[in-house]
Formats: structure tokens, C-alpha cells, sequence
């Protein structure tokens, strides 16, 4: 199934064109989402919709709060929901998060195997949710890979929208345990809907930041989630060490809209994470202006930073420095994980560098993780997931075998696809 026409003309527009001169992964996980997204800028009508309670909530994560029919851009053979759900959140409280639960539109009675996607970079805001789609194509078609071949294999997707980004509160952006409870409670929840029986077999799937959410789900759904028996994790580039690409930041459009989201995030969940420390005085107004962008839509973040004319660099301290440096260091997915483990690296990727990828594959076996790590030569990081990549022609045997509880080999392995 081809991509959106309006996708495909954004690789072509001035944000993408910026995004490419830079090689870190931080903008790798938005350039996915400007590539893969048409998502608005935060709404305002959030209050009393769908996405809020006022009511107390229920002290348990993962309880299904309510659901709705969900009819922007299905797959042909694709029936949908709108879930909003309970999580914990990084505090220890619960929290709200929404999300999609997409299913073959002829399901029977017998339990339908689960795919749980971890979405790449949309914003920070709320209102920047993949399931946030008043108008344009809906989220089926800006990220999960072959969604028309997922539902014709006869599974069942459950697209978390990560912690407020749908529904309010602090978001979990590119901080993995929260991001991973973010995907278990999804799975716990869709279980619970009415109106589609889903089986215990569970793979999860996750692309730029969401492979990293991918990473930390397998690391965390033993002690967090026994109940989610996984059977497998693939991640596809994901955001293994964020830091690294931060520290070589340029100064540009693109690098300031993701410092921005990097450190409003982490701001927002880390009391020792202060915004004071890294901009100054006269820019905080700006950074937390651009913060509240969404990265698509027809004001997103870098396009509104290039509207900024003769704003100085805003940043006066290194974001890989002080408290800030030290959080993104919690973040990188080094827990082991005890289910078979799939990522996929395109060798052309100017955005999760390739060298970067394959130091942390190599620090993972070393510490004893099983995983089978391929690389595919000649893709970037926008087209690693494209239809006629090889990657697809591998991910979807994988996953078949990982659904039928068939073993991976033990060790590590590379390969090229």
C-alpha cells in the first residue's frame, strides 16, 4: 500500500531538507514522525472530550476506561477503537493515556494475536497524539509498518499514544520506562474491550524513539506487567543512545525544536531536570513556544523556530551536561530482555548512525543478550519500513514464528538483509 500523497511531498519540503543535514538520533525520531505524520498543532477541546475523566480513577494500570468506534483512514479490512486507558505514570501515580486498537474488520470468535506499536516523535504536546486526527488521513497510514498486510495476516494492533500526548499530563518522551508502561497498560486495556477477543500472544513493535520504547517494554513487562507475557520485541532504528547525537548537535531549525522537546519532557518528569540550567533567561519563553508544537501539521516546530529571524542560539549549556545528561543516561535500553529480541538498522541512516547502532549491539551481546540484529544496505532512516524494503520481507516471518511460540536462536547474530 502506498504511502499518503501528502507524506510522500513532506520528504520533499524544507523541514525534511533540514532535517537530513543532521546526524543525530534525537531529530532521527522526529524526522520519522515529519515523515510519517500530518498530526495538527495541540487543540484546545480536550476538556470534557474523550480524552479526560473527572472522575477518580481506578488505582490499578491498565484498566479500560472507555472506547469509541475509530473511522479515520482504516485499511481496506480494518475495524478500529479509540481506548483510553489507566497507567502509572513515572511519580507512581496513575495516570491517563489513550491510544488505537485496530482489527481485521472479519475477525471471528477466536482470539486475534497482538502486534503493540511504540509510534516515533510526534511532539510533546498535547494535541500530538497519532490517535489526535480531526482531519487528513488518520494514523494507520504515518507509521506502522505494512498496516494493510498486518490486518490480512489476521492481527490485531494495539498503537498506544504514549502519556500526554492524547490525554493530559507529563509526557514520556524518549524516557523509556514510562514510555514502556505507556505500551503494556495498552495491551492490558484492549484486552479488556467487549468487542474483539485478543489472544495473550503479544509481539511488540516500535520505530526511532518508539524502538527505544520497544526496548525498554521487553526490559520492563517481567516485573511491570507479568500478565503481558511477551513474545518478542522488534526494533526497527531505534533510539538506543540519544545522547550521543545531542552531543553533536548544530545549531539549526531542527536541533533547537528537539532540544526543546528533549528538555521540556525531561523537565517535566525529572525534578532535577530545570530549564533555567540550559537556556537563557530571554529564551525560555521561546523554547517552551516551540515545545508546544507538534512536529507535522501546518505549524510545526522547526518551521516555527525559522520564523524566529535573528533569535540567538537559546541554549547555554551542553544538554548532554549536568542533570539533564545524566537522565538521558537512565534512558539508553541496556536491561536485558528475556524474550527473543529483532533490530533492524538501515546502513544509509543519516539520523541513528549506523556505527553508533552497532556499538550498542555489541555492548548488549557482550552482556550477554540474545538478539538478531539486521542491517539492510542503501536505507535511510525514512525509508527502512517502506514497502519494498527487505526489512518487511523479514519482520513479518519473524513475528509469525515469535506468534507461534517458536523459539530464536540463542546468541547474537548479524546479518545483512
Amino acid at each position: 500500500m502506498a504511502r499518503p500523497r501528502n507524506l510522500r511531498l513532506l520528504r520533499n519540503t524544507r523541514l525534511l531538507a533540514a532535517a537530513l543535514a543532521l546526524a543525530l538520533a534525537l531529530t532521527a525520531c522526529g524526522a520519522d514522525a515529519a515523515r510519517r505524520s500530518s498530526h495538527p498543532p495541540p487543540f484546545q477541546h480536550f476538556a470534557g472530550s474523550f480524552y479526560a475523566v473527572s472522575a477518580k480513577l481506578p488505582a490499578r494500570p491498565g484498566v479500560l476506561l472507555r472506547y469509541r468506534p475509530f473511522t479515520t483512514g482504516l485499511p481496506p479490512g480494518g475495524k478500529a477503537w479509540l481506548i483510553l486507558y489507566t497507567t502509572r505514570r513515572a511519580n507512581g501515580s496513575i495516570g491517563l493515556a489513550s491510544g488505537i486498537v485496530l482489527t481485521p474488520s472479519g475477525a471471528g470468535s477466536s482470539p486475534l494475536p497482538v502486534i503493540a506499536y511504540a509510534h516515533g516523535t510526534s511532539g510533546i504536546a498535547q494535541g500530538c497524539a497519532p490517535s489526535v486526527v480531526p482531519g487528513g488521513e488518520g494514523p494507520f497510514y504515518s507509521g506502522i509498518p505494512a498496516v494493510q498486510q498486518v490486518v490480512k495476516q489476521g492481527w490485531a494492533i494495539v498503537a498506544p499514544d504514549y502519556t500526554g500526548l492524547g490525554a493530559a499530563g507529563p509526557v514520556s518522551y524518549l524516557i523509556g520506562p514510562e514510555e514502556a508502561r505507556s505500551v503494556l497498560d495498552s495491551v492490558r486495556a484492549a484486552r479488556e474491550l467487549p468487542v474483539v477477543s485478543l489472544s495473550k500472544r503479544t509481539v511488540v513493535w516500535g520505530y526511532s524513539q518508539g524502538g527505544q520504547a520497544a526496548l525498554w517494554t521487553g526490559a520492563l513487562a517481567p516485573s511491570y506487567a507479568a500478565d503481558v507475557k511477551l513474545s518478542g520485541v522488534a526494533a526497527m532504528a531505534p533510539a538506543t543512545e540519544p545522547a550521543v547525537f545531542l552531543d553533536r548537535a548544530e545549531r539549526n531549525p531542527t536541533v533547537e525544536a528537539f532540544s526543546a522537546y528533549t528538555l521540556g519532557a525531561f523537565a517535566a518528569t525529572y525534578p532535577d531536570v530545570h530549564m533555567e540550567n540550559y537556556v537563557r533567561a530571554g529564551a525560555l519563553a521561546t523554547v517552551r513556544a516551540v515545545a508546544s508544537k507538534c512536529l507535522g501539521g501546518p505549524e510545526p516546530a522547526p518551521k516555527y523556530v525559522e520564523s524566529l529571524p535573528g533569535e540567538p542560539w537559546p541554549f547555554t549549556a551542553p544538554l548532554t551536561s549536568g542533570a539533564l545528561g545524566r537522565r538521558l543516561g537512565q534512558n539508553v535500553p541496556t536491561r536485558h530482555i528475556g524474550v527473543p529480541v529483532f533490530v533492524a538498522q538501515g546502513l544509509s541512516d543519516e539520523f541513528v548512525l549506523p556505527e553508533v547502532q552497532v556499538r550498542w549491539v555489541a555492548q548488549r551481546c557482550a552482556a550477554g543478550q540474545s538478539m538478531e540484529y539486521r542491517t539492510y544496505p542503501g536505507r535511510t532512516h525514512t525509508t527502512l519500513d517502506d514497502e519494498d524494503s527487505a526489512l518487511i520481507g523479514d519482520l513479518f516471518p519473524w513475528t509469525a514464528q515469535r506468534l507461534e511460540g517458536r523459539p530464536q536462536a540463542p546468541g547474537c547474530r548479524t546479518t545483512v538483509g
